[in-house]
């Protein structure tokens, strides 16, 4: 560098320059200048660098005593290693993707090198490099300067350093590598994930979903199933959102992701209420989707199971009077009498709307046509609730007891009465209903 600070004010105090215009300057500053920028092109550079050079790991060579390594807290993101030769042998270092660092405090986050890299040691002095790096204790305080850490081989973690190798390799974004780390390693919640924030308020989650489903992917790509792990229930939500949103791409991205097809997702959170407890086949059959419905069936979903409030897929269907998801539901071994939470069928369900050719495939289906509710409502006195001639005429045709009582001891009449309902109960007296 002094050579050319010398062929610069060497140039600079020739005369000939206050009258040569632009063009000559500059042809006379390259000829003077090319012979010292291609003698610094050929200098070695000292300390971190990003081209492959042969040298020993830096595990190894803390543990042989060959060198001198100090390792510290920057940031959620970084560490800084300085590095010196404990002998009189030159040689290079590397630190390679997995490099475990274990804090010595043990309420501080242990970090993971999330890049390789190579550092030259021409001489004895003290290099310092910055490591990037990814945090491997997410229920730890974040590193600080005054942290210290001792140097752990890659290998000892092997799983942690494929999943790193991987994610170098796709040039992954911080956040996705920091979630992968904090799902293999700390079993992390989509939640837990979105307690890293960013910005002078923290209001800024680090981590979205996306990242969180890549890191995911990542780690089913090294052979990691995550069923199991907390964060799968962020993949089922996702699939359900796709099914509730009639998304047939999204539907089948999942699918292909082997996505559980009978799952339920849990979750505290209000945004969510309408996805909890409930199975795709339910959502399908609640949407009429007879497309995803009838993959749903053929990959083997459980046409029974019900959701917290003990409804099932045939429950919805009838409820949205979809009669060819009824219809494909019962082919497929639906129980047309099964029981909610409230004691009420299908049929129940319904009654009330004015579901007539709904009502006719349940009937003919083997549904009870005097099923009682808990409360002791029947489907004619829900028909009834529903204003429905069409369905009361139906149900009375299949048998429907005009004189059962519900637990306030009052029938299908006087609860139209009651409602002064007169077309209600001009039918039912038609039809034979006594007013006792």
């Amino acid at each position: 560098m002094l050579a050319v600070q010398f062929k610069l004010q060497a140039v600079f105090r020739n005369p000939l320059l206050l009258t040569r215009n632009r063009t000559d300057v500059f042809r006379l500053l390259w000829i003077k200048l090319l012979p010292c920028f291609c003698f610094l092109a050929f200098v070695p550079s000292v300390g971190a660098t990003d081209s492959p050079i042969s040298g020993r790991e830096l595990s190894e060579l803390v543990e042989s005593g060959s060198i001198e390594a100090k390792v510290v807290g920057v940031d959620i993101k970084s560490v800084s290693v300085s590095i010196r030769r404990a002998t009189s042998n030159s040689f290079d270092v590397f630190i390679p993707t997995g490099t475990f660092f274990l804090a010595a405090n043990s309420q501080s986050q242990n970090m993971v090198s999330r890049a390789d890299v190579n550092v030259r040691l021409p001489g004895t002095e003290w290099v310092i490099v910055s490591v990037p790096a990814a945090c491997a204790d997410l229920f730890r305080h974040v590193p600080r300067s005054d942290d210290t850490f001792k140097v752990q081989k890659a290998s000892a973690r092997e799983n942690l350093t494929r999943a790193l190798e991987a994610l170098k390799k796709a040039n992954s974004d911080y956040p996705v590598v920091q979630a992968t780390v904090w799902i293999l390693m700390n079993n992390a919640t989509f939640e837990q994930l979105q307690g890293l924030h960013t910005g002078d308020w923290g209001w800024t989650p680090t981590i979205s979903e996306g990242d969180a489903l890549l890191g995911m992917d990542f780690l089913e790509s090294i052979g990691i199933r995550l069923q199991s792990r907390a964060i799968y229930p962020l993949r089922i939500r996702k699939f359900l959102e796709a099914v509730s949103a009639r998304d047939d791409v999204g539907f089948e991205k999942w699918l292909a992701k082997g996505v559980d097809i009978n799952a339920t997702f849990q979750s505290n959170s209000r945004m969510y209420a309408s996805l909890v407890g409930i199975r795709a086949l339910s959502i399908a059959a609640s949407r009429g989707n007879a497309k995803q419905l009838s993959k749903l069936l053929e990959l083997g979903a459980d046409v029974n199971a019900r959701g917290l409030g003990g409804e099932t897929a045939l429950d919805f269907a009838s409820i949205g009077g979809y009669p060819e998801i009824v219809e494909a539901l019962l082919a497929n071994g639906a129980n047309v009498n099964s029981y909610s939470s409230q004691g009420a069928t299908a049929l129940y369900m319904a009654s009330r709307d004015g579901r007539v050719e709904v009502v006719e495939k349940l009937l003919r289906a083997g549904a009870s046509v005097n099923a009682r509710t808990y409360d002791g409502e029947t489907p004619l006195m829900n028909a009834v609730m529903g204003k429905n001639a069409d369905v009361l005429l139906t149900l009375i045709a299949a048998g429907a007891d005009l004189e059962a009582r519900n637990h306030s001891r009052r029938t299908a009449l006087q609860e139209a009465k009651r409602r002064g309902d007169q077309g209600i109960v001009d039918l039912l007296l038609k039809a034979g209903a006594r007013d006792l």
